[in-house]
């Protein structure tokens, strides 16, 4: 069996990619956190805890269920073809405001 560079520099770069996405969410988020919604230390790791729970709960069903998945493109692809884009919008609105826009014109 022989390595194929290109496949290992792919996986490589995703690891990569996702390592920079956690890094910049565990130190954004928790000040957004404390900032936007006033919350005391107790209550944003409890927060940053959520998504770790939800992981241990949401992964091995969605595990499951693309094992048992057929499609022409693969057992994955249908969840990361969906499933990306929709993290990429949701990490793009990670400092969005979440109020009603209100415009302040000065002339």
């Amino acid at each position: 069996m022989r390595l194929n560079y290109g496949k290992t520099f792919l996986l490589g770069f995703g690891f990569f990619g996702v390592s920079v996405i956690w890094g910049v969410y565990n130190a954004f988020v928790p000040v957004f956190l404390a900032e936007k919604f006033h919350l005391s230390p107790a209550f944003v790791g409890f927060f940053m805890t959520l998504d770790n729970i939800a992981a241990l709960l949401i992964q091995p069903p969605v595990g499951a269920w693309s094992d048992k998945l057929r499609t022409p493109i693969g057992r994955r692809m249908p969840f990361i073809l969906i499933g990306a884009p929709i993290g990429a919008a949701a990490f793009g609105f990670i400092n969005c405001k979440f109020h009603r826009f209100r415009y302040n014109v000065s002339v």
